[in-house]
């Protein structure tokens, strides 16, 4: 087949000579041909000429560039050969040796920072193509926080899952917490923070979410109407095994899953003295669970010790009812079912010391119960077992205040009189 470029240069000069065949005919003599011929050698013929020039070091200059562009290709294809070649090989840990490692994830690392981690350490030798493997695979969105003994001859699938459970990170990440009766929310986040479990932060905005409504039957009939904390009164207080650095959401189900075994599989004897679960006791009583924890919260806050809660749970139930009777008490003074609780007026802050300064001045608690008639809007602690029993086991009483001394001792009265000479006692009037 006949090059391109040759047929383009003979095809320019096939142009030419027709061009002086056209002025042989046209003008006959010598004369004017060779001023036509001339002025074509001036214009046309140099033109054309140059132009073949041109189309030959263009033709060059292509094969140049068309032989660096193949080249580049294959160095490309070669490289890229050779990327998923090692990679896969990695990803298979097929090159690893047997080799134990530990590491440390820090709290927050992002993807980026536990590749690196993993690379440094020899648990992957292809750091791009890990990074390539969790972006296709969408493998760990968050990685667990914590130290972890790892071997390198593990493949990225099993890398991935294993640095996703908290069962495999190392004993030295694991935290023993007693979470004490009567604690709030705040209190307990505080507890959680000192113990580098999770932030207060962290752990508040969970109490407030509504992740764990639907999964927990005994919410089902439990209002959330405008409480500060939702899970406030849930979070059963007891001693717990926690890994540090962890989501709070793991802390509260096992904060959650305790409540539900204590008030659905312990027993306790009832006021008829049978081993019933604390729900068999309320659904006998006629109690919400809602109104139980509630009413269990304001006596953990309030009695000094086991002893004092029958008889708190008594008041308290004395109280609640002057709101049938009239507003008043067997004794002619005026409750109109107010309870009257000290616990209750800075929450969900335990006392005026712990209310924030910016907002000291105009603190109003929504909780009240000196301000607001019946139970508050929610719990205003996490209640113990012996609390809550109290709620369901209390002996009738004629009593409708109290007060407490310095000590601890606890004065009972049945009026507002009695109750003014008991503040005396106590030294609180």
């Amino acid at each position: 087949m006949q090059d391109d470029k040759d047929f383009d240069y003979n095809g320019r000069k096939s142009k030419i000579e027709n061009f002086e065949l056209n002025i042989d005919h046209k003008y006959g003599n010598e004369k004017n041909k060779n001023d036509i011929m001339s002025y074509s050698n001036n214009k046309n013929v140099h033109r054309y000429y140059k132009n073949i020039i041109k189309v030959k070091k263009s033709a060059k200059n292509k094969k140049f560039f068309k032989s660096i562009w193949i080249a580049m290709i294959f160095a490309a294809c070669l490289m890229l050969g050779q990327f998923v070649v090692f990679g896969t090989l990695d990803m298979l840990a097929v090159t690893r040796e047997d080799k134990l490692f530990t590491i440390e994830i820090p709290k927050g690392a992002k993807k980026l920072d536990v590749v690196n981690i993993l690379y440094e350490n020899g648990i992957i030798t292809q750091p791009t193509f890990f990074k390539l493997y969790l972006f296709l695979t969408k493998g760990s969105q968050k990685f667990i926080p914590g130290k972890f003994e790892i071997k390198t001859n593990l493949d990225y699938e099993a890398i991935v899952n294993y640095l996703q459970s908290n069962a495999n990170r190392l004993d030295s990440d694991v935290v023993d917490v007693t979470i004490p009766e009567g604690k709030n929310v705040l209190e307990i986040a505080k507890i959680l923070e000192d113990n580098q479990i999770c932030s207060v932060d962290e752990f508040t905005i969970a109490c407030s979410s509504n992740e764990f409504e639907k999964n927990y039957v005994f919410f089902k009939d439990i209002k959330f109407d405008d409480v500060i904390y939702k899970l406030e009164g849930y979070l059963f207080p007891d001693t717990y095994t926690f890994y540090k650095n962890i989501e709070p959401r793991y802390v509260i189900k096992k904060f959650l899953n305790n409540f539900n075994n204590k008030i659905s599989k312990k027993l306790i004897t009832n006021e008829s003295n049978e081993k019933v679960s604390v729900m068999t006791s309320a659904d006998k009583k006629s109690i919400s669970l809602g109104d139980l924890i509630n009413l269990a919260s304001l006596i953990q806050a309030e009695a000094s010790n086991d002893a004092d809660m029958l008889e708190i749970a008594s008041v308290l139930e004395n109280r609640l009812s002057t709101s049938k009777n009239g507003g008043k008490s067997n004794f002619g003074d005026a409750i109109n079912g107010c309870l009257a609780v000290d616990a209750t007026i800075w929450y969900p802050y335990r006392n005026r010391e712990k209310v924030p300064k910016d907002i000291l001045e105009n603190y109003e608690s929504p909780y009240d119960t000196y301000k607001f008639s019946g139970l508050p809007k929610g719990p205003i602690c996490n209640p113990g077992l012996a609390a809550i029993e109290a709620v369901l086991n209390h002996k009738s009483t004629p009593y409708y205040f109290y007060c407490h001394n310095k000590e601890g001792k606890t004065f009972f009265a049945k009026t507002f009189a009695e109750h003014g000479v008991n503040l005396k006692k106590a030294g609180l009037s």
